[in-house]
């Protein structure tokens, strides 16, 4: 849902300001890395803590490679987030599960 909302946003964004179309990579990822550290902030999400950081970093690579400074195929990095969001998840699944059996 966050992802969607996200989503909508960074095209409503990138729409106003056409100059920002060529760094859509670079507002989703900073909206999402945001969105993380609020809510990591606000309810202590085990997962948003992890994710928020990589969330940030991915967004600052993103902008560095789409303003031409680095040279790293986005498809490489969109596959180290969704890796990292994935291990970020199974992380906290491991730890409520083991809560629970205490």
């Amino acid at each position: 849902m966050v992802f969607l909302l996200t989503y909508g946003v960074t095209r409503a964004v990138r729409s106003v300001w056409p100059t920002l179309d060529r760094f859509g990579d670079t507002l989703l990822l900073s909206a999402l890395g945001l969105a993380c550290v609020i809510n990591a902030g606000r309810n202590r999400i085990y997962h948003c803590v992890l994710t928020g950081p990589l969330f940030v970093g991915g967004a600052i690579v993103a902008a560095l490679t789409e303003a031409g400074v680095w040279h790293v195929r986005l498809g490489l990095l969109w596959t180290v987030i969704i890796v990292g969001v994935a291990a970020a998840f199974v992380a906290e699944w491991r730890a409520t599960h083991a809560q629970r059996k205490t």
